[in-house]
């Protein structure tokens, strides 16, 4: 299409379509009522009633995709009809293989530097290649094929401080944890809190972050991440007894709450997962570990495409569920995991606290009362624990010395790190004395 000016039709086009589509979850129906452009700039959505979440809906990820007609009358199948605002322009595609960008020379960006403004991006070109194996990607890092690695496994990083100590690295905990969803309305012994307890404290979680992880990780990162502070986050060490007692291997006593539960012999149980070397080691642990109080685990490890089907499409798992879930908004993943009709409520959980709790946050108009029934919700999630919450891995970032201005940001905006790389640039000279 011709390049032209984005307008408030374009967003009234964009809201609509994905409003009307299957992809609109439960809670855009019940608060949005209509949505309009009274002007070429301006947006005017009236709701229903006050929804305190109104901006991750409407301002974050892939429910605010705005497009514009031309485009989706085009088709999205073909790339090259790809378009937006952003800092750079898709200029080429090969599946499997490359992604290139040009950059946008009419970009609205800006950044400040030593008290001075430029446009923004600074590079002319970004380019992307799709490398399957983490040893190609090793490979072209190390030989600097490649200028920055967003996601390195935290097993390479003794390997890189030993044959590349001149790159840059920062190391990025991990934005959620694996949850083994329990599901809630199929009775005994899984609607059991006791039974769901001693499943908890039945898994070494140290041992597995060690041995998995090599200790790169954090215990307790959802429902509520840690970096989105203590006003909505409740550490570790400050939880209630009860919840903190659920990251803490006690055979024991797992072994106790099952025989007070009724179920000192154990029981038989399946979880559906996706079949992939991190979720196949997680789950075998678990198996084992769930071994020692009597459970026998029958794992159905799935191609992702089938497993998420089922887990997030019919929900019609036998008994439990796994998958990794990140908390793009502290009220965004509880309302989506844990009411009745979330999008990821995979334990078919219905419980009248949490709910309540829920009820009160969408009439809360205060930010300090808002964010306590937020933090009130998290602590209620977890000490119930209608999910079994596995730790994560962290990650690291790497960059050579010769890109300037960058500290490692990723994610600057919905799944990707353009804004980031807009503001950044490679030092030529730097790049050249190094021998590259």
């Amino acid at each position: 299409m011709e390049s032209r000016e984005l307008t408030a039709d374009d967003v009234v086009f964009s809201i609509q379509r994905h409003w009307d589509s299957e992809r609109a979850g439960q809670e855009w129906s019940a608060f949005l009522k209509s949505v309009t452009a009274t002007d070429r700039n301006t947006v005017v959505c009236e709701l229903n009633f006050y929804f305190p979440d109104f901006g991750y809906w409407f301002m974050w990820g892939q429910e605010t995709v705005i497009v514009p007609p031309e485009w989706a009358e085009a088709g999205a199948e073909d790339w090259q009809n790809a378009v937006g605002t952003g800092p750079f322009m898709l200029t080429d595609y090969v599946s499997g293989s490359i992604l290139e960008y040009e950059k946008n020379p009419i970009y609205r960006g800006r950044t400040t530097i030593d008290g001075k403004e430029y446009q923004t991006p600074f590079v002319d070109k970004l380019v992307y290649p799709f490398m399957a194996e983490d040893t190609v990607r090793l490979a072209a890092l190390r030989t600097a094929k490649i200028d920055i690695w967003e996601d390195v496994p935290w097993l390479y990083e003794d390997t890189l401080a030993g044959t590349n100590p001149e790159l840059r690295s920062w190391f990025t905990p991990p934005f959620g944890m694996y949850r083994i969803g329990i599901r809630q309305d199929i009775g005994a012994p899984f609607d059991i809190l006791e039974v769901r307890r001693a499943m908890n404290m039945a898994i070494d979680k140290q041992a597995m972050v060690d041995k998995l992880y090599g200790g790169n990780s954090v215990m307790l990162n959802y429902p509520i991440c840690a970096d989105m502070g203590e006003s909505v986050y409740t550490p570790l060490e400050k939880l209630p007894k009860a919840a903190r007692e659920l990251f803490e291997y006690d055979l024991e006593e797992a072994k106790r709450l099952m025989a007070e539960a009724g179920y000192a012999d154990g029981f038989d149980a399946e979880v559906i997962f996706s079949n992939v070397p991190k979720e196949n080691d997680i789950m075998s642990l678990v198996k084992d570990n769930w071994s020692d109080i009597g459970i026998d685990l029958e794992l159905v490890a799935m191609d992702t495409n089938a497993a998420w089907s089922i887990i997030l499409g019919a929900k019609d798992h036998k008994h439990m569920a796994a998958l990794f879930d990140s908390s793009p908004g502290p009220a965004a993943d509880l309302v989506n995991s844990w009411r009745p009709g979330g999008i990821v409520n995979i334990s078919w959980t219905d419980d009248p606290i949490f709910n309540d709790i829920m009820d009160r946050w969408d009439k809360a108009i205060d930010q300090d009362e808002s964010n306590a029934l937020i933090k009130q919700a998290n602590v209620h999630i977890i000490e119930q624990t209608y999910d079994i919450f596995i730790p994560d891995s962290g990650a690291f970032c790497y960059a050579w010395p010769w890109v300037k201005h960058y500290e490692g940001e990723k994610m600057t905006e919905y799944l990707g790190s353009a804004g980031a790389h807009a503001i950044a640039w490679i030092d030529q000279d730097l790049k050249a004395e190094m021998g590259h």
